[in-house]
């Protein structure tokens, strides 16, 4: 028996505005792009701690979709993590951490 929980992919931005923002034209890399936006859009719920069934009922501000837009096209970008050497580890890039920084809820310890 498989424990592992499938859940279907959230995406806090669309194929569209994700390839508006980042000046992407044609179609070759929708999948590629589709695939980071999922991972993009979960790391900012963790990053954020939201509950995906608040999404229903929260709107998504501006900024937090411009940072997952900006963390997908990082990943398109650089997709071997090269570049990534250069950001701190277990943290998306430092621009799209700002953009989230305002509506993360801390941790209390």
């Amino acid at each position: 028996m498989n424990d592992e929980v499938i859940r279907d992919p959230v995406m806090l931005v669309s194929l569209d505005e994700a390839k508006q923002w980042l000046r992407i034209d044609g179609d070759e890399l929708d999948d590629q792009l589709t695939q980071a936006i999922q991972a993009a859009s979960d790391y900012a719920l963790a990053y954020l701690k939201w509950k995906r069934r608040y999404l229903k009922r929260r709107v998504v501000p501006e900024h937090i979709r411009s940072a997952v837009a900006i963390h997908a096209g990082s990943m398109i970008r650089d997709p071997d993590g090269v570049g990534a050497s250069s950001e701190e580890y277990g943290y998306a890039l430092k621009t799209a951490i700002n953009l989230m920084y305002v509506n993360r809820t801390p941790t209390v310890t």
